[in-house]
């Protein structure tokens, strides 16, 4: 895929999310937003998620919304893939709608997506 076409894929992907940030219609790319919501490692992990996807030189979304109105952790709009971050609810929600799930624990630790552990 040439770079033109993949400009266009990723502005079709971020087309069918939206924010919650008054003033922005769309989240903003390569931009991760926390909530003190959310436990540290939780917030650590989504850095780290975020990180690997620029690294990769894709783009990257977080806290955004879809059309069903369920806001997602972070989504690679290069690619469409939608993550999950899990510590202690929404994981039927997630693996229901095809997403990537990644469990983080009070330590940190992380298991990649539960597919694999099925």
């Amino acid at each position: 895929m040439n770079k033109r076409d993949q400009i266009i894929m990723e502005q079709q992907n971020l087309k069918l999310y939206r924010t919650h940030i008054k003033g922005h219609m769309h989240p903003r790319r390569n931009v991760i937003l926390i909530s003190t919501a959310n436990s540290l490692e939780h917030e650590l992990e989504k850095l780290r998620i975020c990180y690997e996807i620029k690294k990769r030189g894709e783009v990257f979304i977080t806290e955004a919304y879809n059309k069903q109105n369920d806001k997602i952790d972070v989504i690679n709009i290069s690619t469409g893939e939608e993550t999950e971050i899990i510590k202690t609810h929404g994981e039927k929600k997630a693996i229901e709608n095809d997403r990537t799930v990644v469990y983080v624990d009070k330590h940190g630790t992380t298991k990649e997506d539960i597919k694999a552990f099925m």
